[in-house]
């Protein structure tokens, strides 16, 4: 096994719509795994999308494959105190008359067009205020590999597609294993991709989709020792079984 500690640093704003209160928009400080697979190249997803109503997310479909060709990375945890931009949007026709459609304020040169079509209900805000990562911040995330990785100079983050640097900052290859008991975990890993086999006693919880992160763990179990940081042994892309129910699901949350 080896692992690679990656820095991430935004040479643009980058923002992911982690929370919505209202018309406000906020992106935590802290990237998912799901988003670093894609951004990295390491999955892919289909460019056109046949059926907008039948469009869902490929995480199962585009991610599984990664744990069969021995790949794993983990949440991106900010570096030092997270820096913000904010900024207020305002997509409202203008014109001299509109009203209120499906959730959308409609022109008068529009309506006529929308109506007859009927298009289905949607809700996208066309007000409201974004608060992203500012320019500068800098994350740390770890990739777990069967061979040695050679990273990207530049990938492509959130919704604006923000770029950041990559940097390479360590490599540890087959490092030592470690049964602990009651160690700090003080970044971001996804519940979902714990092994079973590891104890988490405490933990604070970031609720953002697709999958709440957890962060300042106390665990208990297999830990790869890489320098000053443990890494739980076994993590890997998991998502509940298809067509279960009842909250029942595969895999720790």
């Amino acid at each position: 096994m080896i692992i690679h500690r990656v820095s991430l640093t935004l040479q643009e704003k980058c923002f992911f719509a982690s929370r919505e209160v209202h018309t406000f928009f906020q992106t935590e400080p802290v990237i998912g795994n799901y988003a670093l697979a894609y951004a990295f190249g390491l999955a892919r997803a289909p460019y056109h999308v046949d059926s907008v109503k039948r469009e869902r997310p490929r995480y199962r479909e585009d991610l599984e494959p990664l744990n069969e060709a021995g790949i794993y990375i983990t949440p991106a945890t900010v570096v030092g105190r997270p820096r913000f931009e904010v900024e207020r949007f305002n997509a409202l026709v203008d014109s001299y008359w509109y009203q209120m459609g499906q959730n959308v304020v409609l022109a008068d040169c529009i309506k006529y067009k929308i109506e007859k079509e009927r298009p289905p209900r949607t809700n996208f805000p066309q007000q409201g205020r974004i608060r992203s990562l500012a320019r500068g911040n800098r994350f740390v995330c770890y990739l777990f590999s069967e061979r040695p990785w050679a990273a990207p100079s530049y990938i492509r983050l959130g919704k604006f597609m923000a770029k950041t640097k990559v940097v390479i900052e360590a490599v540890w290859s087959d490092p030592p294993v470690e049964d602990v008991r009651g160690a700090y975990i003080d970044f971001h890993l996804n519940p979902v991709d714990l092994p079973e086999a590891l104890e988490v006693r405490r933990f604070d919880l970031r609720n953002i989709p697709p999958v709440p992160l957890l962060y300042h763990l106390e665990v208990g179990g297999l830990c790869y020792r890489v320098g000053e940081v443990l890494l739980p042994v076994g993590m890997a892309f998991r998502f509940p079984a298809q067509g279960a129910g009842g909250g029942k699901r595969r895999g720790r949350r």
